[in-house]
Formats: C-alpha cells, sequence, structure tokens
C-alpha cells in the first residue's frame, strides 16, 4: 500500500510538473511576442525619425536658399 501511494503522488507531482511546464511554454511565448512587438514598434519610430530627420535638413536647405535670395535681393535694391 504504501508503493501505490508512493507511485501515485509520483504521478500527481510529474502532472503538476507538465501543467507547469506547458503554463511557462504558453508565458514564455507570450513573452516573446512581446519583445518582438517593441521591437517592430521601435523600427518604426526609428523609421519616423529618419524622415523627419531628412525633412528637417530639406526644409533647412529651403530657407538657406529663400535667406540668400532675400539678401540678393536686399543688395540688388540698395545697390
Amino acid at each position: 500500500m504504501v508503493d501505490g501511494t508512493r507511485l501515485r503522488v509520483m504521478d500527481e507531482t510529474i502532472k503538476q510538473l507538465q501543467d507547469s511546464t506547458s503554463m511557462h511554454a504558453s508565458a514564455l511565448g507570450s513573452l516573446q511576442s512581446t519583445v518582438e512587438d517593441f521591437r517592430t514598434v521601435g523600427h518604426e519610430q526609428q523609421h519616423t525619425i529618419n524622415e523627419l530627420a531628412n525633412k528637417m535638413a530639406a526644409m533647412d536647405g529651403k530657407l538657406e536658399q529663400v535667406l540668400r535670395l532675400v539678401q540678393a535681393t536686399i543688395t540688388q535694391q540698395a545697390g
């Protein structure tokens, strides 16, 4: 009877371990999915930042052109 009880306890323990392993695997999968989502968001944000930097650089170039035209116009009017 003692051996039967020990086997039953071992079976229950193995079942609990399998259930726990299954839950941890599911949690790990969820965590990996979340990390991948963060990675995607980070990549998209970096892309947006790069686009904004390019637009600002283009605007800076246009602003310089406008300032040169204004300076040339003022110089011509003064001369």
